[in-house]
């Protein structure tokens, strides 16, 4: 793979990637802003250093496999099956183990998959999962999301999983402009975000417990639950943007958390149904990058 021809530091100069198939820049140390947060993910993905199989179990304890890996097929088919060139380039932001990728990587090896984080340890982790040898298609790269040692006009598809959630809305806008700025023309994007689910704060509310909508969690890091506000900039940020609803039975702040192929199974069924509006825990943004004026979307439903 030419990875020359997607990272590159500041100055415009190749990234240096590593043996392990790791791209570093010396002088990153964190992204700016989320030191709490970066400890907090460096301490978490810490003892699954050694363990694959540990790491994908623990992976599985956040995100509904069968509901992400679904998705992420339907990224890739897209792409695939659209005019792009030979090796066309998905970007993962904030990737963390890159646990979806693993298998579908090698099934689409015309995809070039550029894996960015602000955590190395996370990084490691990712690829214990998805050896550089094995997977010379996957490039991990450590950096910030809101800035990006990438190439203008690099990405056919931006895929980011709960991360920008985490950011304050000034930074949030910078990681908009960045993630216009490396798609191509027409490239396209899938951004998934926790939202406010109704049953939930019930539940919170009868056992007398904070939902936490906005502010600073327990551990330090910053959280923004999906909002009118946010989908307000999302369709201002964007083209061609849709809404659509994930994870309707898993709830991990809940201690439920099915993860059987019959469960996840049920879950997209029931992602397609009024009901998601009651149960989903996830919001998911699809758009495209801006190529025209596009008017702001009025319909929005929590």
């Amino acid at each position: 793979m030419e990875w020359s021809r997607i990272v590159r530091t500041g100055s415009g100069q190749p990234l240096e990637i590593d043996d392990n198939g790791i791209a570093r820049n010396a002088r990153f140390s964190g992204a700016l802003g989320q030191a709490d947060e970066l400890k907090t993910r460096e301490l978490a993905a810490a003892p699954f250093l050694g363990s694959s199989q540990r790491a994908l179990r623990e992976a599985n304890r956040h995100h509904s496999w069968g509901v992400m890996r679904e998705r992420a097929r339907k990224v890739l088919q897209e792409i695939v099956g659209s005019k792009a060139p030979s090796e066309s380039v998905l970007v993962d932001l904030g990737s963390g183990f890159g646990w979806q990728w693993r298998d579908l990587a090698l099934e689409y090896a015309r995809v070039q998959f550029v894996l960015v984080d602000f955590s190395l340890t996370n990084l490691l982790v990712c690829r214990s999962l998805m050896p550089f040898r094995e997977y010379p298609n996957v490039l991990c790269v450590h950096a910030d999301l809101v800035d990006l040692p990438l190439e203008d006009a690099t990405a056919d598809y931006c895929w980011s999983v709960q991360v920008l959630q985490h950011l304050p809305r000034d930074k949030r806008y910078r990681g908009y402009r960045e993630i216009k700025r490396v798609l191509k023309p027409g490239g396209r994007l899938y951004l998934a975000w926790v939202r406010p689910v109704p049953l939930v704060r019930l539940a919170y509310a009868l056992l007398r417990k904070t939902y936490l909508e906005r502010g600073s969690t327990a551990n330090g890091m910053f959280l923004q639950r999906f909002n009118e506000d946010t989908w307000r900039e999302l369709c201002e940020q964007f083209d061609d943007v849709r809404l659509t609803y994930s994870e309707t039975l898993f709830h991990p702040d809940l201690h439920w958390a099915p993860r059987s192929r019959v469960a996840a199974w049920l879950d997209q069924c029931l992602g397609r149904t009024p009901l998601a509006r009651l149960l989903a825990r996830q919001a998911e943004v699809w758009g495209a990058s801006l190529s025209r004026c596009a008017p702001a979307l009025s319909c929005f439903c929590l």
